[in-house]
């Protein structure tokens, strides 16, 4: 590899103006910061015959000749241009197994010929527009914008530890899209998914869609959505949505079966919010979905203990076009399970019920060990944002969202007395029990306190336990509820 740079000899200081990336096959391992020019005019050629690359000659490419690039170390470009096709003009592959990050990133979308391919293992993020375009794009690390993300290519695979995070709209549009592996994507804003050919996301993994929209513009001839779920939430006075293309196949099983049906929509609502599901597409539509939740403030409407529900509130609160079904096989209100055919042929019949044998609209129960079960609702569970082990992973993309603190004792001394120490790392807003057992008394856990930690972020928790003499040894466990 050549790294080369202009300096400028008109600048008693030697001022860097230029960077070049000269190689055909480029490999960026050492940490590269650099800022780019913010220049508009067009290219220009060298004597040497490479393209232009200073701010003298009006024109800033970083990597001239590059149609290779395989980037392990983190690399930055500092300024509007960012990593870009005008700072790349040759690129044609780009394997990032570390970090790329830019004011803008847009290689093989807009007027630019798309990549051949893309593999993401690392981290590729953007603090405005991100845009990447491929024949294939193998997305298993993170992707991140302050804007829009438009993510265009003929094969879309979402593999390993994926997550896609943005502050604006995203935008994929694919041929086939395989997210067998699951997957987080969120934004507070609106997901437009346009898939032509094959979309699969089965169960057994779930990709989880958080967002304050959600467009399915097609309901392709093979597609299993069977692990997606969609979350969309409404603040206070505001409108969230789902626009689906699953075609309204009745209350029969078989709107399940290649038809777009997912494995959950969470539906969240503040304060006079709503939620609306409409069609995409014309001609009679339905989203089937094997779990409904409804959060917040549809409690408002929806009696659990009385299974029964405010028509008129209801359908302020939930609405659903006049060419549209929403199918469910189960629904809970805030994690708790209304039980029956309550809901069914409610908002005109435009909301039904469909059975399906081992349905459960409950907590999701996940064993932590020593016998410890939790429970938590599906939201939670598979929520984009939450961490609630504190382990720096969100709940969508941990195996063990809920694994037990960890947990390290040591004694000491306190005023001339043994007492345990016993300190854990304690999730942000999550309170704990302790719990003791004496294994030669019995098997009953007895409470010993409860502790919390309120701050925003993680922090270390300890709990003093004396050490009595004359007690057995005790066993000790730490519990919290999602």
């Amino acid at each position: 590899m050549i790294i080369d740079a202009d300096i400028d000899p008109l600048k008693t200081t030697g001022e860097l103006v230029g960077l070049k990336l000269r190689a055909t096959n480029l490999t960026t391992v050492d940490p590269i910061l650099y800022q780019v020019p913010d220049v508009d005019a067009l290219p220009t050629t060298y004597p040497d015959g490479f393209s232009g690359a200073s701010s003298i000659s009006g024109n800033e490419q970083v990597a001239p000749v590059t149609e290779n690039w395989i980037n392990q170390g983190s690399f930055e470009l500092i300024g509007p241009l960012g990593v870009s096709s005008r700072t790349f003009p040759m690129l044609k592959t780009l394997s990032n197994s570390s970090d790329i990050l830019g004011e803008r990133v847009a290689l093989g979308v807009g007027q630019t010929t798309a990549l051949s391919y893309i593999t993401n293992t690392g981290s590729i993020i953007s603090s405005g527009y991100l845009g990447l375009g491929a024949s294939i794009l193998h997305h298993a690390g993170r992707i991140e914008g302050g804007n829009v993300i438009d993510l265009a290519a003929n094969s879309l695979v979402l593999a390993g530890t994926n997550s896609i995070v943005t502050g604006g709209g995203l935008n994929i549009t694919a041929k086939n899209l395989d997210a067998s592996a699951g997957g987080a994507i969120s934004t507070p804003n609106l997901i437009t998914l346009n898939v032509s050919d094959k979309f699969l996301a089965p169960a057994g993994k779930v990709l989880a869609l958080a967002a304050a929209g959600v467009t399915l513009k097609g309901n392709v001839s093979s597609n299993d959505l069977s692990g997606v779920s969609v979350s969309v939430s409404a603040g206070r006075f505001q409108t969230a949505f789902v626009d689906w293309s699953g075609v309204n196949r009745g209350t029969e099983a078989a709107g399940f079966l290649n038809n777009s049906a997912i494995a959950a929509l969470v539906l969240t609502i503040g304060e006079y919010g709503r939620a609306d599901i409409r069609a995409s597409g014309s001609g009679d539509r339905a989203l089937y979905t094997k779990r409904l939740e409804l959060n917040g403030d549809f409690s408002q409407f929806i009696n659990i203990t009385n299974k029964t529900f405010d028509a008129e509130g209801l359908a302020s609160a939930l609405s659903i076009d006049s060419n549209t079904r929403l199918y469910f096989s189960i629904v809970s209100v805030n994690g708790i399970e209304l039980a029956g055919p309550v809901l069914d042929g409610a908002l005109g019949g435009r909301l039904r019920l469909v059975r399906i044998s081992g349905a459960n609209g409950g907590p999701i129960s996940l064993a932590v060990g020593n016998g410890y079960v939790v429970e938590a609702s599906w939201a939670v569970r598979y929520s984009v944002s939450l961490d609630s082990d504190g382990d720096g992973l969100v709940n969508a993309l941990d195996a063990t969202p809920f694994s037990g603190a960890v947990v390290t004792t040591k004694a000491i001394e306190i005023q001339g007395k043994p007492y345990l120490e016993i300190s854990w790392d304690a999730a942000a807003n999550t309170e704990y029990q302790i719990l003791a057992q004496e294994p030669a008394v019995g098997s009953t856990w007895t409470g010993l306190s409860r502790m919390s930690n309120t701050s925003v972020s993680s922090k270390v928790l300890k709990f003093y336990d004396p050490l009595d003499q004359g007690t057995g040894a005790k066993a000790y466990r730490i519990l919290y509820k999602p």
